[in-house]
């Protein structure tokens, strides 16, 4: 974690395939810049690294 580091939230940077988040411009402190799951370190200085695991579950949109 980089408890230095400011920025601004946006959509567009985002890993998710959403098009929008409700925290649109929020300035923020503080970031994330490393990540371990299950042993595996999967976001390395904020870059995602590896394949994706796990399964895909549908979910019925109405």
């Amino acid at each position: 974690m980089d408890p230095d580091h400011r920025w601004t939230v946006r959509a567009e940077d985002s890993e998710s395939t959403q098009e929008y988040t409700p925290f649109e411009g929020f300035e923020l402190t503080a970031k994330v810049t490393d990540t371990f799951l299950r042993g595996h370190h999967v976001l390395d200085n904020g870059k995602i690294t590896g394949d994706p695991t796990g399964t895909y579950l549908s979910r019925p949109t109405a």
